[in-house]
């Protein structure tokens, strides 16, 4: 009977104020008195003795007064009556948000880690008491949240009372925000089994919903999208609670948060790059952030060069040496570490500019800008640690073995992409010197002259093969 009670008490102002609304800034509070007090009072049933449930329902019903109240001191007219039922969706809000923490610190058992926080959760109730009863006492709330209708008191002191609040509301706000991390670090650091499984579930709700509320900030400076995601913390904190199918969310966790903070960093790098070529005289005519979006930009307006990651979304594998490819554009690939497969593919399936870096190159500007210049111009560039690799990587029978260690040199030179001059001036040489070691190498290789190969390429690739 008091469930159907509660249900009721909830239902009915969410649905009061859906009908009088919604208002997009008060719709977080409506969900949240539907989704807390359904996951609670199903917990209620299903675990009687977790006092968490409770505390889920408690939630639930103060947000469905908050959200009746707020829409209908919202609803232009006024309604009768409006200036009461307005106060009651507007002064209880520092209560709520410790009624929240408690909640949040007491997860998933319903107690507190320790009876030492008890009085932690005193001094939260005393702050929120004290900001609640200057909220009831004074319209200190009511310009941020934008009611029609008025206070039902008018008292002297408005001036100072929001002078105090506008201070102590952050401070507040502030001190609660971080009494809750800290209580959940503590009791994460002590959980075991089931309970680390059980926050595990919690802080993966927590952690999506955060980044939608600072994706919605960063694009829209609005935390709305982030605050419309409270639904899932409840439905996650009762999944967890409930430990339905608790096992299976570990592999989804991991990979989700490793392929998260990949792409994270990946999208981090492109802006970092593409601030960087425009620093150093590039013109950046797209960005992308997977493979599809990539083959979508080069298809549509082909630049001179495409300045890649080797492993993009989704999979990080070799998606951008995958996708990039285009007929006349120079293709520019970085790479975290060595990897020769890829830098044959690009010398052996490539036409035109080809480029293999390390991402440490990129710190140098001017260099990383020169070797995009030569991409550009169809010149083909290789990371010295990948030629010295190269090198160091000797076959039982290789090719190479007939060249001198000049001429070793010399071909390590040209599978960086330098010319026969830029070869003579690294190594001190003159040009004739120089291109008599490039015929040698070419005779010694076994490379016939022949009008539809390169015998210069040929070379190198003879060389990175080895």
């Amino acid at each position: 009977m008091l469930r159907w009670l509660v249900g009721v008490a909830t239902a009915v102002p969410v649905a009061g104020g859906f009908v009088l609304g919604p208002h997009l800034g008060n719709l977080h509070n409506g969900l949240i008195a539907a989704s807390f007090t359904a996951v609670g009072m199903y917990v209620v049933r299903r675990r009687p003795g977790n006092r968490e449930g409770r505390l889920f329902v408690a939630v639930g019903v103060a947000h469905a007064v908050m959200f009746a109240g707020r829409e209908y001191g919202l609803h232009a007219g006024p309604l009768p009556g409006a200036s009461w039922v307005a106060w009651f969706g507007v002064w209880p809000l520092p209560l709520v948000l410790v009624l929240i923490g408690v909640t949040v610190m007491c997860f998933p058992t319903g107690r507190l880690p320790s009876r030492g926080w008890v009085p932690v959760v005193v001094v939260l109730a005393a702050a929120g008491l004290v900001l609640a009863t200057v909220s009831a006492l004074w319209p200190v709330e009511y310009a941020r949240i934008g009611l029609v209708a008025g206070h039902p008191f008018d008292l002297p002191g408005t001036a100072a009372a929001e002078a105090f609040y506008r201070v102590a509301r952050p401070v507040g706000y502030l001190l609660f925000q971080l009494t809750w991390v800290a209580c959940v670090v503590v009791r994460v650091r002590r959980a075991r089994g089931d309970e680390a499984r059980q926050m595990r579930w919690f802080l993966y709700a927590v952690t999506v919903s955060a980044a939608v509320m600072l994706l919605g900030l960063a694009v829209g400076k609005s935390p709305v999208p982030g605050t419309l995601t409270a639904p899932l913390l409840a439905v996650a904190a009762g999944a967890a609670i409930l430990r339905y199918r608790l096992y299976d969310i570990d592999p989804v966790i991991n990979k989700s948060l490793v392929l998260g903070a990949m792409a994270a960093v990946v999208t981090a790098g492109y802006a970092v790059m593409a601030r960087v070529l425009t620093d150093i005289g590039f013109t950046v005519t797209g960005q992308a952030g997977d493979g599809a979006a990539l083959l979508s930009l080069v298809r549509a307006d082909p630049p001179d060069v495409s300045v890649i990651d080797l492993r993009m979304p989704p999979g990080f594998a070799a998606e951008g040496i995958d996708t990039a490819a285009a007929p006349g554009v120079g293709l520019m690939l970085l790479s975290q570490y060595v990897e020769v497969h890829h830098a044959l593919r690009l010398m052996t399936e490539f036409d035109g500019g080809v480029g293999y870096l390390l991402k440490d190159r990129v710190s140098d500007l001017a260099a990383f800008g020169t070797d995009v210049r030569r991409v550009a111009r169809g010149e083909t560039v290789i990371d010295p640690d990948l030629v010295s690799r190269l090198v160091a990587r000797r076959r039982e029978r290789d090719p190479l073995d007939a060249l001198t260690v000049r001429e070793r040199a010399v071909l390590a030179l040209m599978a960086q992409g330098l010319s026969n001059a830029a070869v003579a001036a690294d190594l001190h040489l003159a040009i004739k010197t120089v291109e008599a070691h490039v015929t040698s190498i070419f005779t010694k290789l076994g490379l016939i002259q022949h009008e539809r190969e390169h015998r210069r390429v040929r070379a190198v690739l003879t060389f990175l093969r080895a």
